[in-house]
C-alpha cells in the first residue's frame, strides 16, 4: 500500500482565555479532526482494495459494483459512519464489503479493537455500570454497561474454545 500523505489546518476562535477553557476546546477539536483524518484514511484504503477486480469465493465469477452500504463503528476517536462499497457475484448473488475485509472488521462488528479492549479492561477493573461511566468521563467513549457485558461474554467464550483447542492438542494428539 502507497503511502498516505494528509494535511490539515486547525482554527480555535478562543471565547475564553483560561487554560481549563482552552483545553476542554483543543480536546474537542482533537475528537472531529482525527475521527476525520480516520476517515480519509480508510477512504484511501477502500480505494486501493477497490482497484484490484475480485473473484466470488463461491463460484469463482468476477464481482460487480452492487451500491454501497453504511456501517456505523465505534472507535476510540468517536463513532464513524463509513459508507462503504459492497460487491456481488452476478451468478450466485454472495455479497462482500471489501474496505471491511482489508480494515479487519467482521461482519456485523460495530466496536474496534481498541474500544474493546479498554472496555474489557475497565469491566475487569470494576463493575459494567461503572465501566461505562469511567469510559465516557475519561474517553469520551459511550459504551453500554449491556454492550460491555456482551464483550465479555464473547471474549470468555473465545479463551474457552482455544483452552479446548490446547487440551485437546495436549492430552489427545500428545502435542504441545
Amino acid at each position: 500500500m502507497k503511502e498516505i500523505e494528509l494535511s490539515f489546518t486547525i482554527r480555535i476562535l478562543p471565547k475564553q482565555t483560561d487554560v481549563h477553557w482552552i483545553e476542554e476546546e483543543l480536546l474537542r477539536i482533537r475528537g472531529e479532526v482525527f475521527l476525520g483524518v480516520l476517515k480519509r484514511v480508510l477512504d484511501e484504503i477502500e480505494g486501493e482494495v477497490l482497484r484490484v477486480s475480485r473473484e466470488c469465493e463461491v463460484c469463482g465469477l468476477g464481482m460487480v459494483r452492487n451500491g454501497q452500504a453504511l456501517r456505523r463503528v465505534k472507535t476510540l476517536l468517536g463513532v464513524m459512519e463509513l459508507e462503504r462499497v459492497r460487491l456481488r457475484c452476478p451468478k450466485c448473488g454472495q455479497e462482500i464489503y471489501p474496505l471491511d475485509e482489508a480494515i479487519g472488521l467482521e461482519s456485523g462488528e460495530s466496536v474496534t479493537l481498541g474500544v474493546r479492549e479498554r472496555s474489557l479492561w475497565a469491566a475487569v477493573e470494576v463493575s459494567y455500570e461503572k465501566a461505562h461511566e469511567f469510559l465516557e468521563k475519561f474517553t469520551g467513549l459511550e459504551v453500554s454497561r449491556k454492550k460491555i457485558h456482551g464483550m465479555a461474554l464473547e471474549e470468555g467464550g473465545r479463551i474457552e474454545r482455544w483452552e479446548e483447542q490446547r487440551r485437546k492438542r495436549v492430552f489427545e494428539e500428545g502435542g504441545v
